[in-house]
């Protein structure tokens, strides 16, 4: 299928019993209603594996897939890895870690802002409020895959003692991105396993400022 400005390919991941994953991508056409998915679509061999491969974000040029896997040649545990193509077409190349992002622990979920000048994923590391936290990258250049900063949590506002993870990034159709910027997470108490209701948290725009 023909990929252009037209056409938007947004990445999934398919998971089996929570054990296996791969990338998949559905191609929707722009001027039709989202409920309009097409068939899904293997991302192919140059980024799945036979490890789990999940959690995909793709940059706002489209140039760029961020993906978790635990494959060989990690740092430790999940990894957060980049594929790159050169153009909009469906041919991705083979992925490569991103180690200024990782740790010896396990990385989740990247999420980009629509900027490209932060991304925000939830980690295990140690330095943080305890159980899985979110942490913050930023980068000057956003077309340079490898130039993100090292890794900031978010605190303890944002940040609990239980499990914070899926950051969600959107500026605030309301009062605009100069003003307003939220973050929508989930948090689950592994103690109980109940999952928390989403919550949305304001942030200050100069706290996500690549310097």
């Amino acid at each position: 299928m023909e990929d252009s400005w037209k056409i938007r390919k947004t990445p999934v991941a398919v998971c089996v019993a929570g054990l296996a994953c791969l990338l998949l991508v559905t191609p929707i056409q722009a001027d039709k209603p989202s409920a309009d998915w097409s068939d899904p679509e293997n991302v192919g061999p140059a980024v799945n594996s036979s490890f789990d491969d999940q959690h995909p974000a793709v940059s706002p040029d489209g140039l760029s897939l961020y993906f978790v896997s635990n494959r060989l040649n990690g740092l430790g545990g999940s990894d957060i890895w980049v594929s790159h193509r050169e153009h909009r077409s469906p041919a991705w190349g083979f992925p490569v870690n991103i180690e200024v992002l990782n740790s010896t622990a396990s990385e989740f979920a990247p999420a980009f802002s629509p900027s490209g000048h932060v991304l925000l994923f939830g980690s295990e590391r140690a330095g943080g409020c305890g159980g899985r936290d979110l942490w913050m990258s930023v980068r000057k250049d956003k077309h340079d895959d490898f130039g993100w900063s090292a890794p900031i949590n978010l605190g303890c506002t944002v940040n609990s003692p239980v499990f914070d993870d899926g950051p969600a990034y959107f500026d605030d159709d309301e009062t605009g991105s100069a003003n307003s910027i939220s973050l929508v997470i989930e948090r689950v108490d592994w103690q109980t396993a109940i999952c928390g209701s989403p919550q949305r948290i304001g942030m200050e725009p100069s706290a996500l400022q690549p310097t």
